[in-house]
C-alpha cells in the first residue's frame, strides 16, 4: 500500500495507539495494569530525567517513539515491571536498560500494527538512551512533540509516550525555525546540517533527482558556512533558506492533495404542503 496510507495512519491520534500497545506489554510481561491519564500535550523535557528513544522510517519520512519519566516515577515503573520487593534497590543502570528494552518491544508492536492496517513495512532504529541533562536535547522547534501521561496504582510521578513526527513538511520547518536574516550560530549550523542530511536519508527513495540534488546542494551549502569555506556567508543561508521554502511548498501542496475533502452538508430539504 502506498506511503500516505502509512502517513494517514500515523496522523489519527497516534498516542492513542502507543498508550493501548504500551498498556499491554506491561499487563503481559508483569501483570500490572497501566492506563493513560490525562490528555495528550507537548512534551517539557524539563521534567524528565531518563528516556529512551527508537525512530521508525516508513520510507519518506520517520516517527520518533519515547519513553520518558523522572528518577522516581522510572524507578516505580521498573519495581513494578520486574516485581523489585519494597527493600530491594533498583541500579540506575537497569532502569535506562528496562526503559530501552520496552521501547523495543513497544516499536515491534507498533510495526505490526501499521503492517497490518497498511500493508507496508516500517524499518526500526536502535534505541537511544537519556540520562539527566540529556534529555533536554529531546526538544525541537518546530517539529511536534507530543506526550501522554501513563499511570498505575505504582506510579506517583510523571512518567510519560512521546510521539515526534519527523516528516520531510515538519523536518523543513524546523530547519527554516534556525534560518533568518542573519547568519547563525556555528552550533545552530550543526543542527541545520544534521536535519538537511536527515531530511536527504527520508527522501533518498522515493525523491526525484532533481529534488535529491537541491538537498544534497544545501548540505554543502551549510557545510561551507560552518568550515568557514564560503565566500559569502550571508548569501549561502539566504539560498539555503529559500531552498527550504520551495520544497516546504510541495510538501503541502502534495499533503493536501493526499487529504480527501470534507463532505459537503446535503441540500435542507424544502417540505411543500398543499
Amino acid at each position: 500500500m502506498a506511503t500516505k496510507s502509512i502517513q494517514a495512519f500515523l496522523r489519527t491520534r497516534p498516542l492513542d495507539l502507543l498508550s493501548k500497545l504500551f498498556t499491554a506489554i506491561c499487563a503481559e510481561t508483569s501483570g500490572t495494569e497501566f492506563r493513560a491519564a490525562g490528555t495528550e500535550h507537548d512534551f517539557d523535557p524539563s521534567a524528565s530525567d531518563y528516556g529512551a528513544c527508537l525512530r521508525l522510517d516508513y520510507g519518506s519520512g520517520t516517527i520518533q517513539v519515547a519513553v520518558f519519566g523522572t528518577s522516581a516515577s522510572c524507578e516505580q515503573f521498573v519495581r513494578a515491571l520486574y516485581q523489585f520487593g519494597a527493600e530491594e534497590d533498583v541500579p540506575p543502570s537497569l532502569v535506562v536498560d528496562a526503559l530501552g528494552e520496552t521501547l523495543n518491544l513497544l516499536a515491534g508492536r507498533v510495526k505490526q500494527s501499521v503492517f497490518d492496517a497498511c500493508g507496508q513495512e516500517l524499518i526500526l532504529g536502535l534505541p537511544e538512551l537519556f540520562v539527566e541533562q540529556d534529555v533536554r536535547k529531546f526538544t525541537a522547534r518546530a517539529i511536534p512533540i507530543r506526550a501522554l501521561g501513563i499511570t498505575s496504582a505504582q506510579l506517583t510521578e510523571p512518567f510519560e509516550i512521546v510521539c515526534a513526527d519527523r516528516s520531510p513538511e515538519n523536518l523543513l520547518r524546523e530547519i527554516l525555525s534556525y534560518l533568518d536574516d542573519s547568519v547563525p550560530d556555528k552550533l545552530h549550523l550543526t543542527r541545520v546540517l544534521g536535519l538537511w542530511e536527515e531530511l536527504s536519508e527520508s527522501r533518498r527513495e522515493t525523491g526525484s533527482d532533481t529534488e535529491l540534488n537541491q538537498l544534497n546542494q544545501c548540505v554543502d551549502l551549510i557545510a561551507s558556512v560552518i568550515n568557514d569555506d564560503s565566500a559569502n556567508p550571508r548569501e549561502a543561508i539566504h539560498k539555503v533558506a529559500e531552498r527550504a521554502q520551495e520544497l516546504l511548498a510541495a510538501q503541502v501542496s502534495a499533503r493536501e492533495l493526499e487529504t480527501p475533502p470534507t463532505p459537503s452538508a446535503p441540500p435542507p430539504v424544502v417540505l411543500a404542503f398543499p
